[in-house]
């Protein structure tokens, strides 16, 4: 049985490049909030901080969600692939890890590239959300 869990909020549910198109339209052609959050499909009241971030910074990019939930990532995709990479070259090389060697290997990468994170110190290893043990 999956140990996925389902969704039960609508939040952070608009498109990124809507959510842009939206924020350009109202800063560049003067539209309304609400003409514009009922074209695009976005939140007002998201659309509203994010034009106001926008007007304050004109280099940030607003199609960027915030994180949900207390707990953040700790790898950017590319780490993430070059560890899922390395766990497929050693299984092809039939020399499976455990979950415990997994662990362990997170916590190398990121103390490898100086990544802050919340890692044990003290086990040297990552809690792995989903695994039996954590």
């Amino acid at each position: 049985m999956p140990r996925g869990r389902k969704r039960t909020s609508n939040r952070q549910m608009w498109d990124s490049n809507n959510m842009r198109a939206a924020v350009d339209e109202i800063i560049v052609l003067g539209k309304t909030f609400r003409e514009a959050c009922e074209k695009f499909s976005v939140p007002k009241s998201t659309l509203e901080r994010k034009v106001k971030k926008k007007r304050n910074d004109p280099t940030c990019d607003v199609g960027v969600k915030d994180s949900l939930g207390p707990r953040l990532t700790v790898f950017n995709t590319t780490e993430e692939n070059e560890l899922v990479s390395y766990l497929k070259l050693m299984e092809g090389r039939l020399f499976g890890l455990s979950v415990e060697d997994l662990k362990k290997l997170a916590y190398q990468l990121a103390e490898k590239n100086n990544i802050t994170h919340d890692f044990s110190h003290v086990k040297k290893k990552q809690a792995l959300i989903g695994t039996k043990d954590s």
